[in-house]
């Protein structure tokens, strides 16, 4: 649907009838998930946003969640950016 795109969690808010792609970023580091997306990478999510926009006539929002985690791979901290 989305060609070479991908996105990692697609939601239907169905009260208000919105469609919110989600990329889900990880890192060991404390950094804010912001910084760990490229340019190449939000091109592609909002070429499937306006693709489904396009298509379905559906309001569609992007947002990033970014989870930092320990060594040991345990959740340190959630974030989540519009």
């Amino acid at each position: 649907m989305f060609g070479k795109d991908e996105v990692d969690i697609v939601a239907l808010d169905t009260a208000s009838n919105v469609l919110h792609l989600i990329e889900v970023r990880t890192s060991k580091k404390a950094i804010s998930p912001r910084l760990t997306i490229s340019k190449r990478k939000k091109t592609a999510l909002f070429r499937v946003k306006r693709l489904v926009e396009e298509r379905a006539g559906q309001v569609v929002t992007c947002s990033v969640i970014g989870v930092n985690l320990t060594s040991t791979g345990s959740c340190v901290k959630l974030h989540a950016v519009k």
